[in-house]
């Protein structure tokens, strides 16, 4: 049995939690057998033992369970001064080590304090930590010692916005926290906090256990005169919301832009492309008219060759702005069926036999028998009839275009066109797919809008399909076409 003069009281207390993690009661477990005031009427019960019961029942102070409870939820170990009676001869010094949910604690009647310094120091201590834990902010408290950052606490908000619970945190450094990759962000963040007098603030991402947000985070260094003990502290605001509407306006200004620049390339096409070929025609259509019969046959059949490419190329730059219009006011719809592959290429082939004549073009098809793919009518046919019709327009006299199919995994379909044309320019190739690329003159002075293969490409989406190219300039362009294959169903 110890005696009254022993330096320390020994106490075990477990901690009671409800369901959001808040501190609402603790059970003293154990304690020794001679106990001084204000606990002594520990000695006529037989532990656990709540002290909510006994704040009832000896009206104990309930200032005392507030401070304590508010002391504990700041860091897991500490020193807490208590004065039971207003007497000055009971001012205890409670340190405790925090387990868990299991806190040893050592109650000491030395080092005493007066009752106005017991008074301040608690009223300041309990006004501060409320502030700390009361705040709308996620604050957290980082001490740099021995060359490295460990977590010291954190508040409720912290706690509750990361889901990272102070028992997981506390005596951590970043790295054990989080890993090396992210731990090295943080470690860098603190350092430059460590070596500025001023605050630091800036934008971070994190992946959390509450989930991944973006936070607004401000450190300022603090330095504990007599301790010298050096903080970093900490506070973070979740900007998530405010993030996601930022990155959602910097999309739609994207998306303005690029409607911009749509209706500026439409009205150049309505102002510039279009009339080019239509005014050429009138011009050559005069001059027939007028001098037919001065002209030679050779002259004759010349200047119908130029009629002829002028047509064409208005004809297919006005089909290809009324599907783009189209799509553009009332969005592109398409109603999948089953179709057999060589039958709308047949049919493209069909319209385009003037072009692949002129040029004697040997057309090869390959394995498009049985191929039936799934997808819109109207789709595949401008799809193809786009590729097929810049195969021929980008190839050279007596060339060769080759169109084949092969199935893939997962029930789709691979289409390609091969030519061994003049091939596409890297200047031309980031931007093939876009309204910004810009047209290409054919190997016999064709000329298109450059509208063709971006809506090409939405249409191959619409359908649930991929679209890819291979090109080498001077040899040749090979465009992918990907669709999902009919897949009959089974009886």
């Amino acid at each position: 049995m110890k005696s009254k003069n022993f330096k320390y009281y020994e106490y075990s207390i477990r901690l009671v939690k409800d369901l959001k993690g808040n501190i609402t009661d603790f059970l003293i477990e154990k304690w020794d057998k001679i106990q001084p005031e204000p606990l002594n009427i520990l000695n006529m019960y037989i532990p656990p033992i709540s002290y909510k019961m006994l704040e009832s029942k000896y009206n104990f102070e309930k200032g005392f369970f507030e401070m304590f409870i508010s002391n504990i939820d700041t860091t897991p170990e500490g020193i807490f001064y208590y004065n039971g009676n207003g007497i000055q001869e009971n001012i205890y010094k409670i340190k405790y080590v925090g387990t868990g949910d299991v806190l040893n604690i050592l109650l000491s009647v030395e080092n005493q304090i007066t009752v106005e310094e017991f008074q301040e120091l608690n009223e300041i201590k309990y006004f501060y930590e409320n502030i700390f834990h009361h705040s709308g902010d996620a604050i957290f408290i980082v001490e740099y010692k021995n060359g490295e950052f460990r977590y010291v606490t954190t508040n409720k908000k912290h706690r509750t916005e990361t889901g990272i619970p102070i028992e997981s945190i506390q005596n951590k450094t970043p790295y054990e926290l989080v890993g090396h990759e992210i731990g090295k962000v943080l470690v860098d963040n603190y350092t430059k906090a460590l070596n500025s007098n001023d605050v630091i603030s800036y934008e971070e991402y994190l992946e959390l256990p509450a989930g991944a947000k973006y936070w607004l985070t401000s450190l300022k260094k603090i330095v504990i005169p007599k301790s010298e003990r050096v903080l970093i502290i900490g506070s973070a605001r979740d900007i998530t919301d405010l993030k996601s509407k930022e990155i959602k306006n910097q999309k739609l200004i994207e998306q303005l832009e690029e409607a911009n620049s749509i209706k500026n390339k439409f009205f150049t096409i309505i102002a510039h492309d279009l009339k080019n070929p239509l005014y050429n025609s009138l011009s050559i259509g005069d001059l027939l008219y007028e001098s037919a019969e001065s002209l030679s046959m050779q002259e004759l059949k010349d200047y119908l060759k130029l009629l002829n490419i002028s047509l064409k190329n208005a004809s297919e730059l006005l089909s290809n702005l009324l599907v783009w219009s189209s799509s553009q006011m009332k969005g592109l719809s398409v109603e999948f069926e089953p179709i057999y592959l060589k039958k709308t290429v047949d049919k493209v082939l069909e319209g385009l036999e003037l072009n692949i004549n002129e040029k004697k073009i040997n057309i090869i098809r390959d394995n498009l028998e049985n191929t039936i793919v799934y997808c819109d009518n109207n789709s595949l046919y401008f799809i193809l009839r786009n590729l097929i019709s810049n195969a021929i327009k980008f190839s050279h006299m007596n060339g060769e275009i080759k169109i084949t199919s092969k199935n893939l995994p997962n029930d789709e379909i691979q289409i390609s066109i091969q030519d061994n044309g003049i091939g596409i320019s890297e200047e031309n190739k980031e931007k093939l797919f876009t309204f910004l690329t810009k047209s290409t003159l054919g190997t016999f002075g064709e000329k298109g809008s450059g509208l063709g293969l971006a809506l090409v490409r939405e249409f191959v989406e619409k359908n649930k399909g991929r679209i890819f190219f291979e090109s080498e300039l001077g040899k040749g362009t090979t465009f992918y076409v990907i669709l999902p294959a009919f897949k009959p169903i089974k009886k």
